[in-house]
Parts: structure tokens; C-alpha cells; sequence
């Protein structure tokens, strides 16, 4: 598996590098985590939230708490470390990064039997987001995390302290050649190139059970001259498609799980 980013991801972690420099570990989730992992309700053209974020959090979580079930979603909060842009609801702190975790979780549930899962591999996880509630809700499957610098270095710094007993594992993508049951890969591959992403569904193809991805339903990777729509990924024919539409959460993006 290759290991070299491409050129749209070399100057990304350059800028996320300063930032996490600049402003420290102790607020990512409001720099490095709302550039390149969260940016929901954010102007991009001014840098700031949007005037009604907390309404828009809460409304988020109004709508989880319509769909989804209330004893699942009651066991977690947003963690205080990281600073992040979080609201208190029904008496705790959530986010909007803990509501799309328990979305992409309840996606998976929907259609797989989560309880079954002994291993699980994700590609580009960013800080954690997605394991901080897949192991607090099941806490004995194996969790390996494959992801470049700086994200690397820093899921092993928040979900160490997060979960400081869990079994995550943290490796480079040039390490993942094992089985795994689910393979997961959010909000990345339409930053890669085609190369990459290849490789990535070969892999799934061959190793993992079932594969989850969430994808710009128009990505733009400017450096290396390419535009990825949802039927540009390589697909094989044999798998069986669970789900392929709209997001849950955000509105750019489709979301699609397979059967291996």
C-alpha cells in the first residue's frame, strides 16, 4: 500500500502543522479539527461560525434523537479536551462531530450486525472521531487507525487519552495488508489520487467484510488536476450495495456501504 500523500494532502498538513504549532494541542478542535475535519456551519470566506451555530447543533440533535435510540445516543458526550465548539443538551456537552459519529455508526448498524464485528480498520480518521463512539459502544472489537502525519500523532494523543484503555492501534497506510472485518474511510478518499483510491478498494476487495466510505459528491483535487464524482470509484461488480445516497448529516456529500 502506498504511503506518499498526494501533493492536495502535502500542502494541507503543511497548513495543519502550523496551526497545531500556532495554537497548541489543547485547541485542534477548533483549528486542525474545524479545517480539515468539521466544517459544518462554517463561512469560509469570513473564518467564522455561522451566527446561529448552537441553534443548528441543537436542531442536529433534536433530529438524532427523532431517529435514533435514545440509549445509545444518552451514553456519550463531546469531550472537553481540544476546546472544541461544542453545546450543552440535555444536560451535557455534544457536537457536531459526536452527531455525525453516531449517524455514520447507526448507518452501519442499520445493515451489519455490530455486535458480530471483531476488527475494524479506518482509513484517514482524523483526530478519532468516528472510534471514540464505535469503542465506547462496543468496547472489544480491535480498532487500527491508518493515516498520515499530522493526524497520525494526533488520534494517538486524544484517543490515548480519551480511551486510555481501549485497543486502538495507530499505523502508517503502508502497513495495512490485514484482514479486517469493516473497512471505513470518511471524508477522505476524494482528497487522493486515483492511484490511491484504487489501491484502497483493491485492498477492501480482497480483505475486509464490508466497506463504508463518505465522499464530496463533487471532490476537486486541485494539484493533482482531478475531479471525483460518485461513479468515478472503482467499484467491483460482485459487491453488494447496502446504501448509496445522501448523507445523513451533510447535504455535499453521499455515503455508501458495501457487502464484500
Amino acid at each position: 500500500m502506498s504511503y506518499t500523500p498526494s501533493k492536495y494532502w502535502v500542502t494541507l498538513n503543511k497548513r495543519a502543522d502550523g496551526m497545531i504549532e500556532k495554537f497548541g494541542y489543547e485547541n485542534f478542535k477548533r483549528t486542525v479539527g474545524l479545517f480539515m475535519y468539521n466544517d459544518y456551519f462554517f463561512n469560509h470566506d469570513t473564518g467564522e461560525l455561522v451566527g446561529d451555530y448552537e441553534q443548528k447543533v441543537i436542531e442536529v440533535w433534536d433530529k438524532l434523537y427523532s431517529m435514533y435510540p435514545n440509549n445509545i445516543l444518552d451514553k456519550l458526550y463531546e469531550p472537553e479536551e481540544g476546546n472544541p465548539f461544542g453545546v450543552v443538551y440535555k444536560g451535557r456537552l455534544v457536537s457536531l462531530d459526536l452527531a455525525a459519529s453516531f449517524a455514520e455508526y447507526f448507518m452501519m448498524a442499520q445493515f451489519i450486525k455490530m455486535k458480530s464485528i471483531k476488527v475494524i480498520h479506518e482509513i484517514g480518521a482524523g483526530y478519532g472521531r468516528v472510534p471514540y463512539v464505535i469503542k465506547q459502544i462496543h468496547p472489544d472489537i480491535t480498532y487500527r487507525i491508518y493515516d498520515i502525519e499530522p493526524s497520525l500523532s494526533l488520534a494517538k494523543r486524544y484517543l490515548g487519552s480519551v480511551l486510555p484503555d481501549s485497543k486502538i492501534e495507530f499505523h502508517t497506510p503502508d502497513k495495512l495488508d490485514s484482514s479486517c472485518d469493516i473497512l471505513i474511510a470518511m471524508n477522505c478518499l476524494h482528497e487522493m489520487t486515483r492511484n490511491h483510491v484504487s489501491d484502497y478498494f483493491d485492498y477492501a476487495d480482497k480483505n475486509a467484510g464490508y466497506f463504508y466510505y463518505t465522499c464530496w459528491k463533487k471532490g476537486i483535487v486541485p494539484e493533482e488536476d482531478i475531479t471525483w464524482v460518485q461513479s468515478d470509484y472503482p467499484v467491483k461488480e460482485k459487491w453488494v450495495p447496502l446504501y448509496l445516497g445522501q448523507h445523513r448529516m451533510r447535504t455535499e456529500f453521499f455515503e455508501a456501504l458495501y457487502k464484500l
